[in-house]
């Protein structure tokens, strides 16, 4: 089923006009250092081609991204997917969306534990949680008049291999929502069959502080996850640039939970300048090894199609350094 709807969706593109196409290259190296014994370093070079694809007819929208991964010295890790094939129908108060679709779900900024509808890309880059694969599934959206959501959706089961042919689904019934009375809020709850879970994220804007909160809970195995945490924005420190300290604390009973008792401190200066440059540091401290890491990114727009990014990473047992550089065409 899941290719005749690809290859109906692919036809709809080919045969359409005022096609929106939005493509991206990205080169990246990366150097693995190993403090472990009998571990060798490891170095990856790879380039990255993303197309998004995307047509809008009067209450419809046919959407695809395509990537292509290619590394240099590990073939085994080149691939070519579509990330996400889709049709989305906008009525008055509702939408439709029927095929393959990533969603976004947090509050946090190192970890979002509610964040579980897709799988997480790790071929591409097991440290970047926003780098996931597409989930085939149905999800109807309600807007209330108060701005107010209610989603139900059905998808299709994820599987540890995308060859797998499970066809088992879960059901999700999410409500969103906002209130600007007398603290600006936005909320989320997700009930799932998927290991009968319950799911929240919070955020609350007092003045400058930004307080956020979410919440996991399995009753079929009894697990849950939580993080606390708040970002403040000092504007103006220098010039017209902003520094934002952020504080989070992760906890779990759950001992392969990725931050089973963590705390991370961060901050992120903003340039706000034409480059969009932002200079990022973080701690990551577990209390359960003992353990520190240390993060600093670096990001910056050069011209109007060229990105860059630096990045380092360092743990008690790995140090991996990164350079990117992306052309959006």
């Amino acid at each position: 089923m899941k290719y005749i709807f690809s290859l109906l969706l692919v036809f709809i593109f080919v045969n359409a006009s005022d096609i929106q196409l939005k493509d991206t290259i990205e080169i990246e190296y990366k150097k693995f250092d190993y403090s472990i014994p009998m571990a060798s370093d490891v170095e990856q070079k790879s380039i990255l081609w993303e197309t998004e694809i995307k047509k809008e007819y009067e209450n419809t929208i046919l959407f695809s991204k395509i990537e292509s991964l290619l590394h240099k010295d590990n073939h085994d890790r080149n691939y070519f997917k579509i990330h996400e094939l889709y049709i989305k129908y906008e009525g008055d108060n509702y939408d439709l969306i029927v095929g393959k679709d990533i969603k976004y779900w947090g509050a946090m900024e190192l970890h979002n534990i509610t964040d579980d509808y897709n799988k997480k890309n790790i071929i591409k880059d097991a440290f970047d949680e926003s780098k996931k694969l597409g989930r085939i599934g149905i999800s109807y959206n309600y807007y209330f008049e108060n701005e107010d959501s209610i989603s139900l959706i059905v998808a299709k089961d994820k599987m540890i291999n995308d060859d797998e042919t499970d066809h088992n689904a879960s059901g999700y019934i999410k409500f969103s929502g906002s209130r600007d009375d007398l603290v600006s809020r936005d909320f989320s709850y997700i009930l799932s069959s998927e290991n009968e879970k319950f799911m929240m994220f919070h955020t609350v804007i007092v003045k400058d502080t930004i307080y956020k909160i979410e919440y996991l809970y399995s009753n079929k195995i009894k697990r849950y996850e939580s993080a606390i945490g708040l970002e403040h924005t000092l504007y103006s420190v220098i010039g017209k640039k902003d520094l934002s300290l952020m504080i989070e604390y992760y906890k779990s009973n759950d001992e392969k939970s990725k931050y089973e008792n963590s705390i991370f401190v961060g901050s992120q200066f903003s340039f706000n300048n034409s480059n969009d440059t932002t200079a990022t540091v973080g701690v990551i401290k577990d209390k359960i090894k003992d353990e520190y890491s240390k993060t600093i990114e670096f990001k910056s727009r050069i011209y109007d199609d060229f990105k860059i990014k630096l990045s380092y990473l360092k743990n008690d047992s790995l140090t991996v350094y990164s350079v990117n550089t992306a052309y959006y065409f």
